[in-house]
């Protein structure tokens, strides 16, 4: 774990046929929020992610509260 304000190197391993046992995805909290954060993650063409277009980091801002506001 990282403490906020904090920096530090993280090695990602592909998601697909991963190699090493590196994270495959990593979380970032937004604001020291459980529920709002970040994922990263490491696309390469292997196994089911041969037919991507291109390789690279995927980044996805998840808020576990937003289906709440669009139910209520």
């Amino acid at each position: 774990m990282i403490n906020p304000g904090n920096a530090d190197t993280v090695t990602l391993e592909r998601i697909a046929v991963p190699q090493t046992g590196n994270p495959q995805v990593i979380r970032i909290p937004i604001g020291g929020s459980s529920s709002h954060f970040y994922t990263v993650e490491a696309r390469l063409r292997a196994g089911y992610d041969n037919k991507l277009p291109g390789e690279g980091v995927i980044i996805h801002e998840v808020n576990t509260n937003w289906l709440n506001r669009l139910t209520s």
